[in-house]
């Protein structure tokens, strides 16, 4: 990630006014140099535009919409767009605060809205595990079996399901492998 919540020398994040500074963008270039993805999550509206831009490899490790749940730290329609057409993926993120609801619900809210948008192939598994203080139905790695299960029996299909858990990620890791590659 280029930042947490608040600004750095790369940029600001979601809880600051701070733009991507002239040493964010060449942290950027270093990573796409490398062949390395950028996360944008946690940037603020001003930094993710100047980032996408920027990022051969872009990917919002663990954020949802913000049409979803109106909070800063999630990402808006056309922010989701910039990243899915330069082939990124969008890693729905499980902690509360961002979710506007309870776990499951919303994580179905979140990827009901992306199949709506098309991007059914631009969504994965964020979790935030990590970082993030989880509650509810889905706050260990080991409760993922059954929030799949769920969100099958809730009506997403079983390609989509397949996509979001595993396939997106793993195509998306290739594609930008090959793409490194060839540089």
């Amino acid at each position: 990630t280029l930042t947490w919540n608040r600004e750095n020398r790369i940029a600001g994040g979601s809880q600051s006014e701070q733009g991507l500074t002239e040493f964010g963008k060449e942290v950027i270039r270093c990573l796409n140099r490398e062949g390395i993805c950028t996360d944008l999550s946690h940037l603020n509206d001003r930094s993710f535009y100047a980032a996408v831009t920027c990022a051969e490899y872009p990917v919002a490790t663990h954020s949802n919409c913000r049409s979803v749940c109106n909070v800063p730290r999630n990402l808006k329609d056309d922010q989701i767009r910039l990243i899915a057409e330069k082939g990124g993926l969008i890693g729905l993120c499980f902690y509360p605060p961002f979710l506007c609801g309870e776990v499951i619900d919303a994580l179905f809210c979140n990827i009901r809205h992306l199949c709506k948008m098309g991007l059914e192939n631009h969504i994965a598994i964020g979790s935030d595990f990590d970082g993030g203080e989880m509650a509810g139905e889905v706050h260990t790695l080991s409760d993922i079996p059954a929030l799949y299960e769920n969100l099958c029996e809730m009506g997403i299909k079983e390609p989509v399901l397949r996509n979001v858990f595993f396939e997106n990620a793993e195509r998306y890791v290739k594609t930008f492998d090959k793409r490194a590659e060839l540089r």
